[in-house]
């Protein structure tokens, strides 16, 4: 309560009286002053009282100062206000009068000593406001009172550099010839030049150059030229900002060739880099300024000056080219030739290496290469990586480009770090038929093993990647159809595995390919039956393959067959009389023997008893069919286990469980007729090839198809075909699937 009595209570002293006395007249003479009443500030001014006192956070001056009233503000000044006085953002009654164009309050200012270089907030002189302004006759009077023309804002512009920025040529000559530092610097070390540089102002450009001379000047302070202070010096276009940046370099890269005009006249340095080494040129052709950088190589600028990743300007251009058609296309191979013929080193590598023939190349641009290849460019130059030429031209994928290589005497056989020779990059990247064709025309080595890559041949990689057509010209052309990789895989063995019959088929037709399996490691039959190809298998069975050979897992391919559950395979494998007991014969170590606790033949590997984990009743009594001899301990032992493991019985049905217990025991219970144990005997005799030795035996026809097993074989071949053709998964869908993929995208 206290507080607020003592706000409310009157100062009724003699200082208190005095105070209002002055607000009083001070509210009237600012009164005056809105209302431009010159007479009634006179007669304010008679009184004494303090003529700066503050009314609404202003003092008279500076309210006529912005009122613009010249009159008034001699009358105030001459009653001794202060010159100098600030507002909030310190601008002093001269940067007032300068940012409302008041001439001549600014020329009563000046004559009264105001502060002719005071700062604002925002560290703007008057002669920075007078330049933002654009004020061109109040400029001449803040230069003949001798401010200082480069104090710079809070950017680092100075006057010069805002003048520039606004493209205001009168105003800029006017300071340079008033004595400003053409080459004063913002924070980012750029000059005024630089600025008209990259904004493209030619007229600016050449004041600044020409130390703002020019053929129109015109003496704005109503004198002549010797009355206004003259640096006769031009701006250096050889300063460099933080980046390295010129300003030939600003005028390079926004594409201003009239600036770049006036740059050259005054003899600027061409080839001075940013400091990540790009040169000028270079940056015209990043930014596809191709006049620009054509007026540069007309300039005498360096052509075969790289960046720190070693790119010169003509793999730029080249990289260029390829994205332009017609008119465009011709405005860059101009540029290429102007390159040429300026002297450009056609061989000469970027970081990678790459000439620009291998780009071109690359490209696939037919044009270019020839024109590269007529002015000598070196075909056999290899990168860093140890690719030749010919690498790109399978990159490029374009024959007409690759058999015009083939004609300069491109090296053929050059192998990358990768390890591999064109034609096998051209494998490896489906390059077109064609150029396949062509590789191989050339004398490409046909047999190269990739060390990188598990020592795969071509056709190897051909086969793996199912390039199928690739594949089937190497075998044609005569390569080495045997050699086997690090893993002793064979290209038959790999076409097996990857379920291409149309190779399979032509490898088995070329009489030098060799059946012989002296490595169990990869045996190309059991690669189609693991893999699951009946029809593979089939081909290998009728060439001559071992039905019953051994691999290194100590298993018989009906074995695997039947463990992969594969009842076509087995049933096919079956027909073509393998010996279900075959791996009995084995004497030594197997890999199995590793695994299994029991001798050979394991337990666990019996065909019986791999079907019967299958729970296939069908398969279990097709082989009590097939045993040429029947294995009756087998049988009785697999019985006991499937009745006294746990295990292995709640994983049945009871109806599965005694469908098969009925099976295996009426095996044992019934014995073979006397026709069925002659036909074991006959078929054990006759051994693999079983169909075309019936044939030539002097039987009726009925007799041949029992000892054949045409009741439990005779549909196989036709089942096993309507099965491939429904399938989706098959090698035949995979292939036609990527073969239409292909043609949809060449045809985009």
């Amino acid at each position: 309560m206290d507080i607020v009595g003592r706000r409310n209570t009157r100062d009724n002293s003699r200082a208190g009286f005095e105070k209002r006395e002055k607000r009083r007249t001070i509210r009237g003479l600012q009164e005056a002053i809105d209302n431009k009443d010159v007479e009634a500030v006179k007669q304010i001014l008679t009184g004494d009282f303090d003529v700066d006192f503050q009314y609404r956070s202003q003092t008279a001056l500076q309210l006529a100062v912005k009122q613009g009233c010249l009159e008034i503000c001699k009358l105030l000044i001459e009653k001794g206000a202060n010159v100098n006085m600030a507002d909030a953002e310190l601008n002093n009654l001269l940067n007032m009068a300068c940012w409302r164009g008041f001439f001549d309050i600014a020329k009563l200012l000046v004559d009264n000593n105001a502060g002719i270089d005071d700062r604002n907030i925002h560290g703007s002189t008057p002669l920075n406001t007078c330049a933002f302004r654009g004020y061109a006759d109040i400029l001449p009077l803040l230069l003949q009172a001798k401010c200082n023309p480069d104090l710079p804002n809070d950017h680092g512009h100075t006057p010069l550099h805002t003048a520039t920025k606004l493209c205001n040529k009168e105003i800029v000559q006017m300071l340079i010839l008033g004595g400003c530092d053409v080459n004063m610097m913002d924070f980012e070390r750029r000059t005024p030049l630089m600025m008209a540089a990259e904004l493209g102002y030619s007229d600016i450009a050449r004041l600044l150059l020409k130390g703002g001379v020019d053929s129109d000047l015109k003496d704005k302070q109503g004198g002549s030229e010797s009355n206004i202070q003259v640096k006769w010096r031009g701006a250096d276009p050889n300063l460099q900002d933080k980046r390295g940046a010129t300003a030939c370099f600003e005028a390079a890269s926004k594409g201003h060739v009239e600036v770049l005009n006036e740059l050259i006249c005054a003899k600027a340095d061409l080839n001075l880099p940013l400091t990540k080494g790009t040169s000028p040129l270079l940056e015209s052709v990043y930014t596809n300024h191709l006049d620009v950088a054509l007026k540069l190589i007309q300039g005498g600028c360096n052509v075969n000056q790289t960046d720190r990743r070693n790119q010169a300007p003509i793999h730029a251009a080249v990289a260029l080219v390829s994205k332009y058609f017609n008119e465009e296309k011709e405005t860059m191979m101009s540029l290429i030739r102007a390159l040429v013929e300026a002297g450009c080193d056609l061989n000469v590598g970027d970081q990678l290496g790459e000439s620009p023939l291998y780009q071109s190349v690359g490209g696939g641009d037919i044009e270019l290469t020839k024109y590269l290849l007529d002015k000598k460019a070196d075909p056999t130059v290899i990168t860093n990586k140890g690719e030749g030429i010919l690498h790109a031209g399978v990159y490029g994928n374009k024959s007409d480009v690759m058999e015009l290589l083939l004609k300069a005497g491109c090296p053929i056989n050059v192998v990358n770090e990768r390890g591999e020779h064109p034609l096998m990059t051209a494998v490896l990247n489906h390059s077109d038929i064609k150029m396949v064709r062509l590789l191989i025309d050339a004398g490409s080595d046909l047999n190269l093993q990739c060390k990188q890559a598990q020592n795969m041949t071509t056709l190897h990689r051909a086969i793996l990647y199912y390039y199928s057509e690739a594949a089937l010209m190497l075998i044609d052309s005569g390569c080495d159809i045997n050699i086997r990789n690090d893993n002793d895989q064979t290209a038959l063995y790999i076409a097996c595995e990857k379920g291409n019959d149309e190779v399979v088929k032509r490898l088995l037709e070329n009489p030098k390919c060799s059946l012989k399996i002296t490595r169990t490691s990869a045996i190309p039959l059991h690669a189609a039956v693991v893999s699951g190809h009946p029809r593979i298998v089939q081909m290998l069975v009728d060439a001559g393959c071992d039905i019953n050979l051994i691999n290194v897992e100590g298993l018989t391919p009906v074995q695997h067959a039947t463990e992969e559950h594969n009842f076509h395979i087995t049933k096919l494998l079956l027909k073509y009389n393998c010996d279900l007991n075959f791996h009995h014969h084995i004497k030594r170590m197997y890999r199995c023997c590793l695994k299994q606790e029991d001798q050979h033949p394991h337990f666990c590997l019996e065909p019986l008893f791999l079907a019967l984990t299958h729970k296939n009743v069908d398969l279990i009594r097709l082989f009590i069919n097939c045993y040429y001899t029947l294995p009756t301990d087998t049988i009785k032992m697999l019985t006991d286990v499937f009745r006294s493991t746990p295990e292995m019985s709640e994983h049945f049905s009871p109806q599965l469980k005694e469908e098969i217990l009925n099976t295996l025991c009426n095996a044992t219970k019934h014995p073979r007729k006397l026709q069925e144990i002659c036909r074991g005997v006959v078929r054990q005799i006759l051994g693999q090839g079983i169909h075309a030795k019936v044939e030539q035996l002097p039987l009726a026809n009925r007799l041949k198809a029992y000892i054949l097993m045409d009741e439990y074989f005779g549909s196989l071949d036709k089942i096993i075909e309507e099965m491939e053709l429904s399938h989706p998964f098959t090698f035949v869908a995979f292939r036609s699937a990527h073969e239409e993929e292909e043609e949809e995208h060449n045809d985009y």
